[in-house]
């Protein structure tokens, strides 16, 4: 009796979550014709979560790319603004009780389009992604978790340079890192992650859920 009474008393848990988020991401990648190059992007996002049930949900994220470069040897591309989009799925494996840590593991799809920009030269550069995430964490007095993060990807890159096209891909398709989130209540919340290997990253971001 006691505990169905308990049950019952737990406030209904949020199924609806905004998040933002701004990034920076850096990289390497080499083409189909040979060539290597640095990438380098910056991007804010906007997404909509929707939990289905305790342990799964599912994300839909538009955003922009707010430029950067890439440079190919000694020739370098302006990157313009541009327009991204992602379709993720997440499920909770562990949800951090007792001694614990918090296990979520997630799968997503996307694309970005961009153009890049040399002289009188420029051409679309458009990239797809398909990536799998893990992340492993443990929150503290409620509010505080420090958390590890994997990520394995791989999508290719279509591109025009100098009247050829070319595909590239990322060097590593891998990404390991790390950061904070402080949460309130569980509604409120921010994070900060540094992504030091592999496609190097560094995001920040917040969110409420409803």
């Amino acid at each position: 009796m006691t505990c169905t009474a308990s049950k019952a008393a737990e406030p209904e848990q949020p199924q609806w979550r905004i998040a933002s988020a701004y990034s920076l991401v850096a990289t390497d990648v080499t083409f189909s014709n040979d060539e290597g190059a640095e990438l380098r992007r910056r991007a804010v996002t906007l997404g909509l979560e929707r939990r289905l049930g305790d342990a799964w949900a599912i994300q839909l994220t538009g955003g922009a790319s707010l430029g950067g470069d890439i440079e190919v040897g000694s020739e370098r591309y302006e990157l313009t603004p541009g327009w991204l989009a992602s379709l993720s799925g997440s499920y909770r494996v562990l949800d951090g009780d007792g001694y614990a840590p918090f296990v979520l593991v997630g799968l997503a799809v996307g694309a970005s389009s961009v153009v890049a920009e040399r002289g009188e030269e420029d051409a679309s550069f458009t990239a797809t992604d398909v990536r799998a995430s893990a992340t492993v964490g443990k929150l503290f007095w409620g509010a505080v978790a420090p958390f590890a993060s994997v990520n394995a990807f791989g999508g290719p890159i279509f591109w025009e340079r100098g009247g050829e096209d070319v595909t590239g891909s990322d060097d590593y398709h891998f990404q390991l890192g790390g950061g904070l989130l402080v949460t309130a209540e569980g509604i409120w919340s921010a994070f900060a992650e540094i992504v030091p290997l592999g496609e190097r990253a560094l995001r920040f971001g917040a969110s409420f859920a409803f």
